[in-house]
């Protein structure tokens, strides 16, 4: 009987310990497989703030294109309404260059009708020519008198026209008529070249019409206007030389 019961401790502790050593290799197991899904865990945490960080990233590269798109477009406005707004002050300031040649004429045509107007006088020209013949004298005074009137018409004209242009660049944000006082802009001569020549003749056109313009301008004696007897009588022109450089 002892023998029987020895044999069955020996059974039972064979047994126990086969299922401690179970019971150990679990925990070891599970131990294992715990720190494996920690670290798990932690790499996704990882992998989830890298994935926000390229969204994020992306989004910004979507905004700061749109925010490029939308700045391109409107420099793009911009630039065409700048562009737009210089044509209308080139088209302006050549109205204004045609006006104030025009009015020069017109006021040296009104002096030489007045002028006309003074010596067409019947009973005053017989006088002049008598007060000539019999004081050759006086008539060199009159001479002189005319001329000096006669220049200094000339110079009120220029220096109205050199205002005239000066008010043209005062009505604009900037100066696009004149440089200096009695200097004209060099780029209304070029732009209308353009339209009518080949871009290298243009340029020496554009020369050759800015430097006889600009000359006329600052010549304090020049007058546009040219008087020509027509069916015997006097009619105002503008000088063939002059339409000759606006051809």
């Amino acid at each position: 009987g002892a023998r029987c019961l020895h044999a069955s401790l020996d059974v039972l502790a064979s047994d126990v310990h086969s299922r401690l050593e179970f019971h150990k290799s679990a925990y070891t197991d599970y131990a294992g497989i715990n720190n494996a899904l920690h670290w798990v865990m932690e790499e996704k945490a990882k992998l989830q703030l890298q994935q926000n960080a390229v969204t994020e990233k992306d989004k910004l590269i979507t905004e700061k294109d749109k925010l490029i798109a939308e700045l391109k477009t409107r420099n793009e406005e911009q630039a065409a309404e700048i562009e737009s707004l210089k044509e209308e002050l080139e088209v302006r300031e050549s109205s204004h260059v045609l006006l104030a040649l025009q009015g020069s004429g017109l006021q040296s045509s009104q002096s030489g009708r007045n002028k006309r107007t003074r010596e067409s006088d019947g009973n005053g020209e017989v006088a002049d020519e008598h007060g000539v013949m019999d004081n050759p004298d006086q008539d060199d005074q009159g001479l002189s008198t005319e001329l000096e009137n006669a220049k200094k018409e000339l110079s009120d004209i220029h220096s109205k026209l050199i205002k005239g242009f000066m008010d043209i660049g005062a009505t604009s944000t900037r100066n696009v008529a004149i440089k200096n006082i009695g200097e004209l802009s060099y780029k209304p001569f070029q732009q209308a070249c353009l339209k009518k020549l080949p871009p290298e003749e243009a340029s020496k056109k554009a020369s050759e019409l800015y430097n006889f313009w600009q000359k006329q301008l600052l010549n304090p004696e020049w007058n546009p206007s040219k008087t020509v007897m027509e069916k015997g009588n006097p009619k105002e022109g503008i000088s063939k030389v002059l339409l000759h450089h606006l051809v």
